[in-house]
């Protein structure tokens, strides 16, 4: 074990500490962001977030649920695990099995018996995916991987492979952080907009890109051989700033993930591949936290969900 700054524990094999935050230490370098509990709640928050923008639900693929028939759900880069253990929790266990793999064990030990965690690099050949009993997945759930994955062909295929043939469902969720703005109330050198183009580009430079190209994405999974390929398209107000109740819940905890989240998102990306020194990351994240305060700018970000069938 050892001890930080701050007198905070840690244990080096498993994690590691960088300006002031625990980053998970196995295959140390490929993921930017922490794994601390401060990026815990952030995490949590943004399912918050991605819950009231869908109308509470957690997928919207079409998959058989129903008794005599057991639907198995894999849970990819399940950070937290609130993704999976919610799903769990909401059907009965003799119906649904959810399993959660990530880089980082940071899930709860107290969990639902139809529910497990395991730790997987999902960017290497997939071993061990297989259940018992049963080879194949009948959904397949990917959120915010985005800055985690170098060749989203390759992992497309490893997913479609482990589908079951005609009934299994592929369903990816991608926030896009670059701000929007439809009445021109963002002006053009926003410290938001400058944040985006920074780490975006950081990370291009990382080979885990964090843009979002919808027909890239849905280019990669034809490609892969799915069908059936849907998107939709959910604006998400970085504030409360909508008059619309929904609209206007969805900004508010937003903003809280984004307030609370800033500096988990650009720390590592500015630092290491920008060399930017960490009171100038902290005084842009301190301005862009200003402006997502501020109700005169009506920015919102897009959330965009795929859904694609095996055939």
């Amino acid at each position: 074990m050892a001890v930080d700054s701050r007198g905070l524990v840690y244990n080096p094999r498993k994690e590691y500490v960088e300006n002031g935050r625990f980053y998970h230490a196995w295959h140390k370098g490929k993921y930017l962001f922490p794994c601390d509990e401060e990026e815990k709640n952030r995490l949590d928050i943004m399912h918050k977030t991605f819950l009231v923008a869908r109308n509470n639900r957690l997928f919207s693929a079409p998959v058989h649920i129903g008794p005599g028939y057991k639907c198995n759900i894999l849970d990819l880069g399940c950070g937290t695990g609130i993704w999976s253990i919610e799903v769990a929790d909401l059907y009965n266990p003799e119906e649904v099995f959810v399993r959660g793999v990530d880089l980082a064990l940071i899930q709860p030990q107290e969990i639902p018996r139809n529910v497990e965690f395991f730790q997987v690099d999902i960017e290497t050949p997939w071993q061990g995916m297989r259940r018992d009993g049963w080879d194949l997945w009948d959904l397949i759930h990917l959120r915010t991987l985005n800055g985690s994955i170098q060749n989203y062909p390759q992992l497309y295929s490893q997913v479609y492979s482990h589908l079951k043939p005609r009934v299994g469902y592929i369903e990816q969720l991608e926030i896009d952080w670059v701000p929007r703005c439809e009445d021109g109330s963002l002006p053009p050198n926003a410290d938001m907009l400058k944040w985006a183009s920074e780490l975006l580009s950081a990370m291009d430079d990382h080979g885990r890109s964090m843009r979002v190209d919808s027909q890239r994405t849905m280019a990669h999974l034809r490609e892969a051989g799915f069908v059936d390929i849907k998107e939709e398209v959910i604006k998400v107000a970085v504030n409360g700033w909508p008059t619309d109740p929904n609209e206007k819940e969805r900004g508010r905890w937003l903003a809280l993930g984004l307030t609370t989240g800033l500096a988990a998102l650009t720390l590592a990306p500015l630092a290491r591949m920008r060399d930017k020194s960490i009171a100038e990351i902290q005084a842009l994240v301190e301005r862009v936290r200003l402006e997502v305060a501020n109700r005169r700018f009506h920015a919102f970000c897009n959330v965009h969900v795929w859904t694609a069938r095996r055939p």
